[in-house]
């Protein structure tokens, strides 16, 4: 890991372990989106998480593990999008062109972190996981808050987040650790062959 490990880490990962002992962890499975440059679109890309464990992101530190992060509707995905564009003054013209990717994701083991339930048992408030500065804190050699909780999830063998977005309520976010998927479980990029023409 490239940053100091959050202080909360050890008393985090204690709990994640027992919340998965006590089987509170949920399955989940749906279509998600993701917004690439067209050169990062294809199938290997959008589903490995290189990008994330080389860079970070809100729910991994940067050096970690491969992350992939995702939209349960193409809005947010485009809303995620333009605000990492803008935190780093690029400009929504230089963002483009994007491609927008459906991606079949059916999980066994994921921590839904929009359950207040267990963000009390965790004692971390949703307002909190969701205005933190991570990439400031990211940026001062520190691992964030948000960063421990993915990576206490990831250590703990889940298979990925459940997660609301800080960019609106348009949708959820879904985070998957794919180097922890479990045998039935699906993370794959749906082929432009697979959707039927408009008539």
């Amino acid at each position: 890991m490239n940053v100091k490990p959050h202080r909360d880490y050890d008393r985090i990962a204690a709990v994640i372990s027992r919340i998965l002992v006590d089987r509170l962890t949920v399955s989940w499975s749906g279509v998600v989106f993701r917004s690439a440059t067209p050169k990062y679109a294809d199938q290997k890309d959008l589903i490995k998480g290189f990008g994330s464990k080389l860079y970070g992101g809100r729910w991994n530190a940067p050096g970690t593990f491969p992350t992939v992060y995702a939209s349960t509707t193409p809005e947010l995905a485009m809303a995620e999008t333009l605000a990492y564009y803008r935190f780093y003054g690029i400009s929504v013209a230089k963002a483009m062109p994007r491609t927008f990717k459906a991606i079949m994701v059916k999980l066994s083991t994921v921590l839904d972190l929009r359950a207040g339930a267990l963000r009390q048992r965790l004692r971390v408030s949703e307002d909190r996981m969701m205005n933190e500065p991570w990439r400031g804190t990211q940026g001062r050699g520190r691992e964030a808050l948000t960063q421990a909780l993915g990576r206490a999830a990831q250590q703990s063998a889940c298979e990925g987040l459940l997660v609301r977005s800080a960019q609106g309520d348009q949708g959820h976010a879904v985070v998957v650790f794919p180097d922890n998927l479990q045998t039935g479980s699906v993370l794959k990029v749906k082929e432009d062959t697979e959707h039927r023409p408009i008539r």
